[in-house]
């Protein structure tokens, strides 16, 4: 993972045992703080693909926008799913700026 903090994003990819993106997240830097801006998790179902190149059977997409707007949008072979809500409290989407080699709260799988 690199932090860059001049480029205005941290970009955290997490990936499944094969090598294909599982979890990709993406931070903004808002002032000294990190603002989750969106985070995509994708599924392969039974494939055995390996890498970057696999197709991902379904993709679930979440943007969030500090002023509370929610986007969700779910990708599966053949469907689309598109919902937005307004006033959504994003405050859990904020992490504090970590220190060099400390960035298990970047790293997490599990969020709200």
């Amino acid at each position: 993972m690199e932090v860059r903090l001049e480029t205005g994003y941290v970009p955290v990819i997490l990936m499944d045992r094969r090598g294909r993106d599982e979890l990709d997240c993406t931070f903004s830097v808002v002032g000294n703080r990190l603002f989750l801006q969106a985070v995509t998790s994708c599924s392969y179902g039974d494939s055995e693909e390996r890498g970057g190149y696999a197709v991902a059977e379904a993709a679930e997409t979440c943007k969030f926008q500090q002023d509370g707007l929610v986007c969700q949008a779910l990708d599966e072979v053949g469907e689309k799913h598109r919902e937005s809500r307004f006033g959504m409290d994003v405050s859990d989407q904020r992490e504090n700026v970590s220190d060099f080699g400390e960035c298990d709260s970047l790293i997490r799988r599990e969020r709200s």
